[in-house]
Formats: C-alpha cells, structure tokens, sequence
C-alpha cells in the first residue's frame, strides 16, 4: 500500500473551548502528488469513537509540495484553492461524543485516515491531530469573538458556508463572529433577498449569536480593509481595487453614516501590505491577524496612531482601535489565531454592575468602534481601569497626582499568564508578576505634566511553547487638568 502518493491536510490543532462537546468537526482535504485517482474512504477516531464516510471523490495530480498547499490553504491563495477545488477532494467529518466525560484541559489526539486508490493502487494516509479541551474565560460583560472570517462567499475558501462558521462559534462559547468575505466574491448579491447579508442573519436566526455582515476590500494603492456596520439593505459595497486609500475610507463612511466605519486589515501582510498612513479616518487596524502574538510593526505603527490623534481623541473619544482576528479561510478555525473580546454598553467595570444579557449586532459594531476591545491571540483574556475609567475610556487627572491601575488576567483553562507589561504613550514600560488569575493587581504612578494613555500587554503560556501568546488591551487615555 502507496503512503507517500497520497497527501492529505487537515487542522494542525482542535481546540474545543466549551463543555459539555457534543460533537467535533474536522475539515478533512485531500490531493494526489502525482497520478490519478479517488479517494474511498474517510474517517476520524478519538476518546474511542469513530466517524467514517465512504466516498469516491476523485484526484489529479496536484504536482505541488504539500508544504506550499498548506501554506496557500491558510492564507487563502486564490490560486491553491483553485488547483485543489479542481484536483483534489473536500470532506468534513463529525464525530460525536456525547456523553464522553471531559474535564478542562483534557488532552489527546484526533486520528485522521485517508483510503484513496491512486494510479490504480491503494494508497493510505494516516494522521494525528493535537485535541485540547479549554474553555474560554468567564467573566461577567465581556464576550469574545471573531472579527474575520472567510466562508464560501470568499473565492479562495472551499465549501465551508455561513452556517457553518456560526455553528463552530456558537459550540464554543463565542459571543459573536463577524463573516468578512472578499467583495469579489459578493458582488451585488450584498442585500439581495438570499444574498450575503440574508445568509447572515439566517445563520444568527438559527444558532442564536450575533452573525454580522463585514467585507473585506481590496485597496487600490495596496492593503485590505475590512468594512465594518455597512447598511444591509445597499444593493453593493464598493468594489475590490477601485478606490484608493482616502476614497474607499470615505465610501465606506458614508455607506452606513454615522455608522461604518474602516479597518485596515493585516497591515503588514508582505503580498498586500498596507501603504497609506496618512488617513485621518481609519477606525482601527489588525496588530494580531493569523498569529499568538501581535506583529512588532503593527504594535509599532499603533502607537504612532495613537499619539498623532491624542488631541482629537480628547475631544472626541474616538481613536484607532488595535484588534485581533483569525482571517480564517480553510482549515484554521475561527478565533484559533486572532480573538477579540469587547466590553459592550457598560461605562462601570466593577462587576457587581457588569451586566451579562444578549448582546445585539448594534452592540458589538459599537463596541468595537468605541474601542473598548481587548487584542488576544488565543482567547486569553486580560483588562485594566485606571481611576475607575474602562479600556477605551478617557479619565481627567492633575499633574502629579495618582493614577491608580486595577489589572486583571482571565486565561483560557491550562494557560496561564506570565507577565504584564503596562504601557504609557511615551514608551515608558512597567512590568508586573501576575498573581492569581481574576484578583486585581495594583500599580499605581504619578500623573505626567502632559496628557497621555495607558495601555497593558498580557503574555500568555499554555501546556506547548508553541501556544504562547500576547494579549494586547487599548488603551485608557488620561487628560491632564490645568
């Protein structure tokens, strides 16, 4: 029996982040390296129960490393994509484990087996998957999700719809997710009856969480932004690499006025890197996208943001947000790489006030755009007042009197934080041992002579090395009286 003829790309990771799990669901894909074929069967075991499908999907020669397949498949190169929906064969498995007991932190392995006949051959392929039960933190007002994720809607994604992503978020515990396709494979089918928007709320209707409708667009003079609260009822959006910078922020504002608003996707993406700084009305931009950690040159170019609009931000409120996203396409999930969670409605962090109802698209749009998020690469989550002011908020101070932080740590079940970095606008850093997670740590400092803002990063651990990772809040700004 052939191995090596046979490829075969699944999740590098499960990550189940509610109990009780009913079922897991594992995107299986396969492709033939050089001769043709069908796939015959497909099946996944763990905590001794298997799933199997039969089938007889076809294969052609793919004649690509399995190292540029996987890496074009995270991605979502539209070229990859292409060559496996034309060559290769896609099949999602269930496998249910009802009734299983499972504690936090369960560990094991997902089996996958592929059986194909290649070349008139058997061929065989057999892989084992990490599988991590870890529950999201549960802290009263705040709910995390995902603000970027591909489905079908995108060219470069293979057979995963709308319902699919609200389901995965929905079983794990999210408070929200945001589908952000690419336009060009929208189209006008934005706010038809059926189309885009009506697959959203559809998708909400049936797994009860918010499914927002966001779009990414293609920038003419480089970058990605995503389209944030656009109006749902518009028969379009505006169009991939028709507009640059300055003119796609204003389209999209006035889209849904006072309402959308732009972020800048992935701003350091090598193969669309975004180009134009100088924008007054760019809400936000991902420091955290596909990643455990925030890229140095985003957190970098943030901080700039931040400092150039300080003088609007106090008059205003209104400030570029830092945010975290998975931009999952095919085989990563939502939120594996790249959370936000957002503090929705409540000036009062304390939580004897916090308040825990059902959170409204309205909500999380404004949430979002007012800043009062946190950045987190894989679901930790980590916050801080000063003076009773909340991430996002603004507090006034006198010179040279106390500021009074209140910093809490939240990790995901087997994680746990290992340090705490508070930031001010002019660089300055402070670094904390964490003590135990959910008891406020107190750090208090002098107020500057000038107005300025705070902003603490999180580092996080788990079981693995590999799962390090950073949580990033925004910022509390301080107005300095007199």
């Amino acid at each position: 029996m052939r191995r090596h003829s046979l490829v075969v790309f699944v999740p590098e990771e499960i990550e189940i982040n509610r109990l009780p799990v009913g079922n897991i669901s594992i995107p299986v894909i396969a492709a033939s390296r050089e001769g043709d074929g069908f796939v015959t069967s497909v099946s996944v075991s763990a905590f001794g129960r298997t799933c199997e499908a039969t089938t007889a999907s076809p294969l052609t020669a793919l004649h690509l490393r399995p190292e540029e397949v996987r890496a074009g498949l995270d991605r979502g190169d539209l070229e990859t994509t292409n060559l496996i929906s034309e060559h290769g064969a896609f099949q999602p498995l269930e496998l249910d484990v009802h009734g299983i007991p499972m504690d936090d932190g369960t560990g094991s392995f997902a089996t996958i087996e592929v059986r194909a006949i290649v070349s008139g051959r058997e061929a065989m392929e057999i892989i084992r998957v990490p599988l991590q039960v870890t529950s999201l933190p549960n802290v009263p007002g705040w709910y995390g999700g995902d603000g970027h994720v591909h489905t079908v809607w995108s060219p470069d994604v293979v057979l995963l719809p709308i319902s699919q992503r609200a389901r995965h978020a929905r079983d794990n515990g999210f408070g929200f997710i945001i589908i952000a396709d690419h336009e060009d494979g929208i189209g006008r089918k934005w706010g038809m009856s059926g189309g885009y928007c009506d697959q959203c709320r559809a998708a909400e209707d049936e797994y009860g969480l918010p499914v927002l409708p966001g779009v990414e667009i293609a920038v003419a003079n480089g970058g990605h932004c995503l389209a944030y609260h656009m109006k749902e009822t518009a028969g379009t959006v505006p169009s991939n690499r028709g507009f640059d910078s300055r003119r796609l922020l204003a389209q999209i504002d006035g889209h849904n006025r006072p309402l959308s608003y732009g972020i800048a996707a992935h701003p350091y993406e090598r193969r669309e890197k975004w180009t134009d700084w100088s924008v007054r009305n760019l809400a936000g931009l991902e420091i955290i996208n596909r990643s455990r950690r925030a890229r140095p040159e985003a957190v970098s170019k943030w901080f700039e943001l931040l400092n150039r609009g300080l003088a609007r931000t106090l008059k205003t409120g209104s400030f570029t947000v830092g945010l975290a996203n998975s931009d999952c396409h095919n085989l990563q999930e939502p939120g594996g790489r790249g959370f936000t969670w957002i503090r929705p409605g409540q000036r009062e962090y304390a939580r004897e006030t916090a308040t825990s109802g059902p959170l409204t698209r309205e909500s999380v749009w404004s949430a979002i755009r007012s800043g009062r998020a946190v950045a987190s690469g894989s679901k930790d989550l980590g916050f801080f007042t000063l003076n009773g002011a909340g991430i996002g908020e603004t507090v006034t101070a006198y010179p040279g009197s106390t500021l009074a932080l209140a910093l809490e740590h939240h990790p995901s079940a087997g994680r746990r934080c290992r340090k705490i970095t508070v930031f001010s606008g002019d660089g300055r850093q402070t670094v904390l041992t964490p003590g135990r997670p959910g008891m406020p740590l107190r750090l208090e400092t002098r107020c500057p002579r000038s107005s300025t803002f705070y902003l603490a990063k999180f580092d996080f651990t788990g079981h693995r090395r590999h799962r390090d990772s950073e949580v990033w809040t925004n910022p509390v700004f301080v107005r300095v009286a007199g």
